[in-house]
């Protein structure tokens, strides 16, 4: 076999296309391990770096073919049926879409494509932090600059320092285990979102926002997303969990309660307003009456200094007269017994004439 010579194999279509199930990253000089998980230890598998959506170059097999460009670098071993392909001392060509696949042939069943990305430079991205809580949903966006238009865009989790687990990406591919519960959005060529639902507290971690063509691969963001619990059920919150016919009964009559509460209270204050409201109307109409009656009040009677005097002057006199022999039945004499002018000498009196008042009793 012509070691030196690139062989190419053609690809089945129905099996394109496929998204990455993983995403590696490293530094030129270091090494990589990647495993192909879906490969079973019967057959011949090969590893192939993609040239085309269609065609790749095969980089080693297990039936011993190493690419020259390869030799010394890369290896691939079967272990409890499981195949994994070494690569050392990375170069930053290295970056770029392999496929791991069975072999038949002139072509290869593609069963994993890994995405991998070599790092001339100290890899130091900044991360934005996103908050989660666990049984709702999160939503990671991406926002990626013009040179990645162009760029099939995804997401992934990383599962170790130079590992990450693909989850979606902008084609509309969604890998299996995330399925039902992740979903895409693209709202421009520029913007990719992906939203999972019910999220566990495993789903907690780093995740990368990718960008890849057949032979570029870039790590455009990273983002960090913390879960926190859910908020702790109130007790009544787990009654109702446990015995809810019992919770809602007792909440049934709180509530009847609170009513009852209430409904009395607004009673009350109604019956004070209608009570306040007699009173000071009751009030209104006693000031309104006694404000009539004095607006026609008799004028006090004027009693002068003089008449005052004339009145101290006045004499009252009772006299009893024994009857005589010569009186016949109840006759009554009235008598002028004493002048008052007479009586008082010099004092003026401002009186037109005086009142002298004798009362006469006789007795048989």
């Amino acid at each position: 076999m012509e070691f030196s010579a690139l062989l190419f194999l053609t690809l089945i279509s129905s099996l394109w296309p496929q998204i990455a199930s993983m995403v590696m990253k490293a530094a030129v000089g270091e090494t990589v391990t990647v495993k192909c998980p879906q490969a079973v230890n019967q057959g011949i598998y090969s590893w192939c770096k993609a040239v085309s959506k269609r065609r790749c170059v095969t980089i080693v097999s297990t039936k011993g073919f190493v690419h020259r460009e390869y030799s010394g670098r890369a290896s691939i071993t079967k272990d409890n049926g499981l195949i994994s392909v070494t690569i050392t001392r990375l170069q930053e060509r290295d970056t770029g879409t392999y496929w791991c696949g069975h072999q038949n042939a002139d072509y290869i069943n593609i069963l994993d494509v890994i995405l991998l990305k070599v790092f001339a430079e100290l890899w130091t991205p900044i991360k934005s932090q996103i908050n989660g809580i666990t049984g709702k949903a999160v939503t990671v966006q991406c926002l990626y600059t013009e040179q990645f238009i162009d760029y099939n865009k995804l997401l992934c989790k990383v599962t170790s320092v130079n590992e990450c687990t693909s989850i979606a990406s902008s084609d509309g591919h969604v890998q299996n285990l995330y399925k039902g519960r992740a979903s895409i959005t693209t709202n421009d060529d520029q913007r990719f979102a992906v939203t999972m639902s019910n999220i566990r507290k495993r789903d907690g971690g780093e995740y990368w926002c990718g960008a890849a063509k057949i032979v570029e691969v870039e790590i455009a963001q990273v983002k960090v997303l913390n879960i926190s619990n859910a908020r702790r059920p109130t007790l009544s919150t787990e009654v109702i969990s446990t015995t809810p016919t019992v919770s809602i009964n007792i909440k049934s009559k709180i509530a009847q309660q609170t009513w009852y509460i209430i409904l009395s209270a607004v009673l009350g204050l109604l019956i004070l307003s209608l009570m306040v409201l007699l009173i000071w109307r009751k009030k209104r109409m006693k000031t309104a009456k006694d404000k009539g009656n004095n607006e026609n009040p008799e004028p006090p009677i004027t009693v002068s200094k003089f008449d005052r005097e004339a009145e101290d002057m006045i004499t009252y006199s009772t006299v009893t007269i024994q009857p005589s022999a010569q009186t016949e039945g109840n006759s009554a004499t009235y008598a002028n017994l004493k002048d008052l002018k007479k009586q008082h000498g010099g004092i003026k009196i401002n009186s037109s004439e005086s009142v002298e008042y004798s009362t006469l009793s006789f007795k048989s």
